[in-house]
């Protein structure tokens, strides 16, 4: 994975990445979230980035920087259920990882959170939801964190698609200066469905 790093995506006073800037890894984050909702089945109504002024800090006081929005609360039943949403929480990460080679501060914890709820995990910490997590998929974190990397290469022209069309941009060979006032940025369930088949 190499996106272009010269998207054009930094603001002055960046808050969370001043090389990348946390615009360009909030588009590849959720843009892997949602190929991966498609490619596992889970429905979705729409895929949403809002700007810094609708940021909302959820019940354990993290921000919320954007979001796949589920069909209905996540419930991950089974341990198949329960791999395949783990894969897509964990899509977003490994996607800025490989993309940017770093991820941003809090997306990993959050998305742990919104699995566990689903898979009904107690807790909210990182080491209670690790604890339960082997039980509950039948498999290590570490296994799923491997097939979610091969995922994520096989998969990044989608995601890159998705990304673009989010961004409401052509490509990653069109720089160009995003400004906060041109969002909040939202893909229909459909619309999302559309860019990552082109």
């Amino acid at each position: 994975m190499n996106p272009n790093t010269e998207l054009g995506l930094l603001l002055a006073g960046d808050p969370f990445c001043k090389t990348h800037g946390w615009m360009s890894h909030v588009f590849l984050h959720e843009a892997a979230h949602t190929v991966a909702a498609i490619e596992r089945g889970i429905d979705f109504t729409h895929v949403e980035v809002p700007v810094p002024a609708m940021w909302e800090a959820n019940h354990s006081g993290e921000l919320m920087l954007g979001g796949v929005n589920l069909v209905a609360p996540p419930s991950w039943t089974t341990s198949a259920d329960a791999n395949a949403g783990l894969e897509m929480a964990l899509a977003g990460i490994v996607a800025e990882k490989g993309g940017w080679g770093h991820w941003l501060d809090g997306g990993y914890i959050g998305d742990m959170r919104m699995w566990a709820r689903g898979a009904g995990v107690a807790g909210d910490s990182i080491s209670a939801i690790q604890e339960e997590l082997e039980r509950v998929l039948g498999c290590s974190l570490a296994d799923v964190m491997r097939r979610t990397e091969t995922w994520v290469v096989e998969a990044y022209p989608r995601i890159a698609n998705v990304s673009n069309a989010l961004a409401g941009r052509t490509s990653n060979d069109t720089p160009g200066r995003m400004d906060y006032a041109n969002g909040p940025w939202r893909l229909s369930a459909d619309e999302a469905k559309a860019a990552a088949a082109s």
